[in-house]
């Protein structure tokens, strides 16, 4: 595919300014990810915290809600992880690992990998940390 020169975002309906939307098939997460974050938007939805997809430093952050990224708590590495940005590219990538960090340690947030997500720990005291591989992207 073509390389992507510019992130394109859309708005919603809602009024919302739209990344894309996060997949984990065997999490059963399927959520959009607003392109950017304050305390309402997060509890709307999942938001980027920080970099990009053009960049190949996207921090994605959710609540630990049920119906947010709670289920990334059963998270193992290996899975698969879709982010369909709102060109309609598809970008795959592969869990490689998975951390626990202090929840004042905002330096371990962002890292070498080219998709980062991440949420609260059920004590809200530590972030669980996926760090995810990229392997491919794809045009739907």
């Amino acid at each position: 595919p073509p390389a992507i020169t510019e992130e394109v975002t859309i708005t919603t309906p809602e009024g919302y300014e739209l990344l894309g939307a996060v997949h984990i098939p065997a999490l059963d997460i399927s959520l959009p990810v607003l392109a950017t974050w304050d305390e309402a938007l997060l509890d709307a939805a999942p938001c980027r915290y920080s970099g990009s997809l053009t960049t190949g430093d996207l921090v994605v952050m959710g609540h630990n809600y049920d119906s947010h990224f709670r289920p990334l708590w059963h998270a193992e590495a290996g899975m698969q992880v879709e982010l369909t940005d709102a060109a309609g590219y598809v970008h795959r990538f592969t869990v490689a690992e998975i951390e626990t960090v202090a929840g004042s340690d905002g330096d371990a947030l962002s890292s070498a990998y080219p998709l980062t997500i991440f949420t609260c720990t059920a004590d809200s005291r530590h972030r669980m940390v996926l760090r995810c591989a990229a392997s491919d992207r794809t045009q739907e």
